[in-house]
């Protein structure tokens, strides 16, 4: 995660999402930046486009904006869920990164928001584009930070369903990250195992 606190001196950098704090007694939380909340409606609107560059180009805003202000992205939950579906492997991916980013706010989450994510990113793994496949498995390690016991869940659920979406790998890259996942979810959820 790339979020640390910060005083209201140094909220003015651009790289990093910074909690609030310090000496400067400002309110905890995340400084929202007005112009991505503002444009955050539109890149929602520009998602929905028929064209497909457009809604290639809209997703990665939102990515990037939700990589430094991931609890002004919350709202853009159901778009972002909504985009795996798009026949673009990009904007797919840039979907994926969305959510990957939102896990640092999972706290401010409702519980059905992260079953919704979660459940949505496992359904990718199976994804046809293996840089989709390979967001999909980053962003779930991200969430197996966050809330272990959901993924696990999730994994356990279609394992034992028989209904398992992962694509056996084409290769060991592939296959060592998906290992590397399931190591992730066991060291966060120690008493549960897959």
């Amino acid at each position: 995660s790339n979020i640390r606190s910060a005083t209201a001196t140094e909220l003015g950098s651009e790289g990093d999402v910074l909690r609030e704090g310090g000496d400067d007694t400002l309110k905890p939380g995340y400084k929202k930046p007005d112009g991505y909340a503002a444009d955050l409606d539109a890149l929602q609107e520009r998602m929905a486009s028929n064209n497909k560059t457009e809604r290639s180009t809209a997703s990665s805003d939102l990515s990037d904006g939700a990589r430094k202000y991931p609890d002004v992205a919350i709202p853009a939950i159901p778009t972002a869920i909504d985009a795996l579906d798009d026949p673009y492997d990009l904007t797919r991916q840039n979907a994926i990164e969305t959510l990957h980013y939102i896990a640092d706010v999972r706290d401010e989450l409702s519980r059905n928001d992260v079953e919704r994510i979660v459940s949505a990113l496992v359904e990718r793994l199976d994804d046809e584009d293996e840089k989709v496949r390979n967001a999909a498995v980053h962003a779930l390690a991200e969430w197996a930070e966050a809330d272990a016991a959901t993924v696990r869940s999730h994994f356990a659920d279609i394992l034992a369903a028989g209904t398992a979406p992962i694509q056996v790998p084409a290769d060991p890259h592939e296959e060592g990250m998906l290992a590397a996942l399931t190591s992730t979810i066991e060291a966060n959820n120690e008493h549960l195992r897959l």
